[in-house]
């Protein structure tokens, strides 16, 4: 049994109620199926009752007439189903009550997975101290609304485009006012209006190589990538600032019908997008002609970003980054490639990346700041092939 502190206040959390009492039972509703408690004589219903916060647990054991041992192997039960949290962690936040109040609402998805042990506080703290690099302010500039309402600490954002009418059609950022103006311009004033109480930092320049990238990924906690253009390439510049720096990184993208979302995740047995071209080339060779086709590309006036699939990858990408910060969901902390049909939801492929023999970036020099050309990725390719 876990040891449980004496000073605690142990509340049943709010999510879960109210409680359904029936035929002997104690019912409480879970997204994963109901669980019912056996109560014949009352005493479950009486001690979540009386969990409401305001008793600390010798309280609890005294009103109910049990040892306080007793109580506390209960309460180690109870944090177990994961239905409790310490209601005292509220003394201890380094969250003000204009906060608390700002962020409630992820202070009780918080509540999914907070514990007697560790407040749901903690988790929005987390985001409080995160700096986030948003390379791309365009398709994801839904994602930087979603980054400024959930209290991100810091936004650094990169782009050099202008507001354009076609881009009004999805990026809600922005509005027809903003037409013409920066998109870094644009965005910062926006997203201090949505939250004034973060730090928002935008750099207008064009990235063109992964040194130019080191300065802001050096400084950030995890990165979102954003840039599509020139194909391929952009990803292995900011796959390769980032494998140097260690820091992770996700990236989405839509096809003509499916969503796309990638995620590098620092780690031994993990692999890197170079990795993942390598590994892709030695099980399917002729992938090569396709990749030849696009490397280095730039697609003119044949974007697809349709407005329901921006918002969809928007989710996506925010609710990995928001595991990536809290750590909430270690069971998937992989490398990894995603692509889901946005007309039927299905999974149409799943990836892992794993490291690949020879990968340059993986186990390279990474004294280099720019990652090795697409010749040295295909010469690797066939060296290794069965």
């Amino acid at each position: 049994m876990k040891e449980l502190k004496k000073q605690m206040n142990p509340v049943l959390k709010t999510i879960y109620t109210p409680i359904i009492v029936f035929d002997g039972k104690v019912q409480i509703g879970k997204e994963d199926g109901n669980l019912e408690l056996e109560d014949l004589d009352g005493s479950v219903r009486d001690l979540l009752n009386l969990m409401d916060g305001t008793r600390n647990t010798v309280e609890l054991a005294n009103e109910m007439n049990i040892d306080h041992a007793d109580l506390l192997e209960i309460l180690n039960d109870l944090d177990e189903y994961g239905l409790v949290e310490d209601a005292s962690a509220v003394k201890y936040t380094s969250l003000n009550e204009n906060e608390r109040e700002r962020y409630r609402s992820n202070l009780n998805y918080f509540s999914n997975f907070s514990t007697l042990k560790k407040s749901r506080f903690t988790y929005q703290e987390t985001f409080k101290h995160t700096t986030v690099a948003l390379l791309g302010l365009g398709g994801f500039s839904l994602t930087a609304a979603a980054l400024a309402g959930m209290g991100t600490g810091r936004i650094i954002g990169l782009d050099y485009d202008s507001v354009e009418l076609s881009n009004l059609n999805r990026q809600f950022l922005y509005c027809e006012d903003d037409i013409g103006k920066l998109k870094t311009e644009a965005s910062s004033d926006r997203l201090k209006k949505i939250n004034s109480e973060i730090d928002i930092e935008v750099h207008n320049v064009k990235i063109e190589d992964a040194k130019s990238l080191l300065p802001v990924i050096r400084e950030s906690d995890i990165v979102i990538n954003g840039i599509d253009q020139p194909s391929i390439l952009s990803t292995r510049w900011v796959n390769f600032a980032c494998v140097k720096l260690g820091k992770p990184y996700i990236l989405g993208g839509i096809g003509h019908t499916s969503i796309i979302l990638q995620k590098y995740v620092p780690g031994e047995e993990n692999g890197c997008f170079d990795c993942y071209l390598l590994n892709s080339l030695r099980e399917a060779p002729e992938f090569i002609h396709q990749l030849k086709a696009v490397y280095g590309a730039s697609f003119q006036k044949r974007n697809t970003a349709f407005a329901p699939n921006i918002a969809m990858i928007t989710g996506l990408v925010t609710n990995e980054l928001a595991k990536q910060i809290a750590g909430y969901d270690r069971a998937d902390n992989q490398s990894s490639s995603l692509e889901i049909s946005s007309l039927s939801f299905e999974r149409l492929s799943e990836t892992q990346w794993k490291k690949a023999s020879g990968c340059p970036t993986c186990n390279g020099d990474m004294n280099s700041d720019e990652p090795a050309d697409l010749n040295m990725i295909l010469e690797l390719s066939k060296e290794s092939r069965v």
